[in-house]
């Protein structure tokens, strides 16, 4: 017997009780393109084309999914009961002729065709993977979060690189505005600038960055910064000082 919970959603089926046993109707009513879809999520070839599929509910995507493997949300499907609304069974013939076999029907619809029953059926929206909006903001928020927490790993006065119009730049990071999304970086020529943090340079591993071979501090920076140490050889310039005034 077709899945209960699969007829209660296929447009063209029902459940109905008949002597206190459920049963699938309609199943030689769908459509014939729906039985041509083939379930995204099945890897398994018998499987892939067993049942009816429902196709995704974005334009004119072709992919498509059983209800149980959307359900349980396989190869990033989405599944969301929308709704539930009431839908006339109808007979294949037209009621108004009085060639039914019941003798006559007691409601027709608007076409004449005689209205064997009405049925509670499940509206449900299932996407795939693609346009699976909630799948994607999650994917989105978990760059971003991975993007941040890269940044704020730059140690201070690390050596970074910086991708501008303009070029390819080295620069040294001075410090970090998360709330505004930029960096305070020193210039090969001494002077100070913010760049927003989109312009770091990444490799697979996060932002590229050396660390300079002789540590310093703030004031290192200030004051090598003021004596014009920095003109165009960048935190170079600085270890040189620094190593110059320790003797090596």
């Amino acid at each position: 017997m077709a899945h209960e919970t699969c007829a209660k959603i296929i447009p063209e089926t029902w459940v109905d009780d008949i002597d206190g046993s459920k049963r699938v109707f309609g199943v030689d009513s769908i459509i014939k393109d729906r039985w041509s879809l083939k379930c995204a999520a099945c890897t398994i070839p018998d499987l892939k084309a067993h049942g009816a599929p429902l196709q995704c509910i974005m334009g004119k995507c072709s992919k498509a999914y059983h209800v149980s493997c959307a359900r349980e949300q396989k190869s990033g499907a989405s599944y969301e009961e929308v709704e539930v609304e009431e839908h006339q069974v109808l007979a294949n013939f037209d009621a108004t002729n009085g060639n039914d076999a019941g003798g006559g029907p007691e409601t027709v619809d608007e076409a004449g065709r005689r209205v064997l029953k009405t049925i509670t059926k499940l509206n449900v929206a299932i996407t795939c993977a693609q346009h699976n909006k909630n799948r994607n903001q999650a994917k989105r928020k978990e760059k971003t979060d991975a993007f941040i927490r890269g940044i704020l790993a730059i140690p201070p006065y690390a050596r970074i690189r910086i991708k501008l119009p303009s070029g390819l730049f080295e620069v040294t990071l001075v410090s970090v505005d998360q709330q505004k999304e930029e960096v305070e970086v020193i210039w090969t020529t001494g002077s100070t600038r913010r760049c927003k943090w989109s312009t770091i340079v990444w490799d697979q591993d996060g932002p590229k960055y050396t660390m300079p071979l002789v540590a310093i501090s703030a004031t290192d920076i200030s004051s090598t910064t003021t004596n014009g140490l920095l003109d165009g050889t960048g935190l170079n310039g600085v270890q040189g000082s620094i190593s110059s005034a320790i003797g090596s």
